[in-house]
């Protein structure tokens, strides 16, 4: 499985950007990852109704999620 796009439609920081020690401050994001996956691969049979995605090439599957 690849990312083939990230699009972030905001970002902020966590917590009110408290600092986590010499880590600093997290951030909070959230936006749309694209996958590329190969329907074929074993570790792929967990995905639900893979099948059913709409075919973008000849043996790769594109998959889109909402991150939040």
């Amino acid at each position: 499985m690849a990312m083939t796009c990230l699009a972030l439609t905001a970002r902020e920081p966590l917590l009110g950007g408290k600092s986590f020690g010499i880590t600093g401050a997290y951030e909070v994001l959230r936006g749309t990852v694209t996958f590329a996956v190969d329907p074929a691969h074993p570790r792929h049979h967990d995905i639900t109704d893979l099948d059913e995605v709409v075919q973008r090439t000849i043996w790769r599957y594109n998959l889109c999620t909402a991150q939040s």
